[in-house]
């Protein structure tokens, strides 16, 4: 994998991270709500 130094791609990763660690999370509490 190759690291570029581009704030665009730091802060897609970033993104698609908290994506992935916060969809779950709001998936299993509007499951627990109902």
């Amino acid at each position: 994998m190759k690291r570029r130094g581009t704030p665009e791609a730091d802060l897609q990763r970033a993104v698609v991270q908290a994506l992935r660690i916060a969809l779950p999370r709001t998936v299993i509490i509007h499951h627990c709500a109902n």
